[in-house]
Order: structure tokens, then sequence, then C-alpha cells
């Protein structure tokens, strides 16, 4: 799971973090942040996490 999140946050030049599986939250859950300050969240990811929080 860890390694697909990372497969991910690198083609969108972001990074992964704290995956686990929760079968009560949707299934594969990923922080994922920033590389630096001021990026914009890929839409991929925001449409992925309606409410989601980037930092």
């Amino acid at each position: 799971m860890a390694h697909v999140a990372k497969v991910l946050a690198d083609h969108y030049g972001i990074i992964s973090e704290h995956t686990k599986y929760e079968g009560g939250f949707g299934g594969l859950c990923v922080n994922f942040r920033p590389a630096y300050e001021g990026q914009e969240c890929p839409d991929v990811i925001d449409e992925g996490d309606e409410g989601g929080d980037w930092p």
C-alpha cells in the first residue's frame, strides 16, 4: 500500500505519509502533503478527498 501511495506522490511531485488500510473509512488512507511551501494540491488528490486538508 505504501508503495502505491509513493508512486502516486512521486508522479505528482508531492509527499505521501502514514499509509494504512481502514475498512470503515473507505479503504486505503494516505496523508499527502506538499513537497514545498505554496504547492497547490493536484486536482486528482483534491477530488479524491472531498473536504480534505491540504497544508
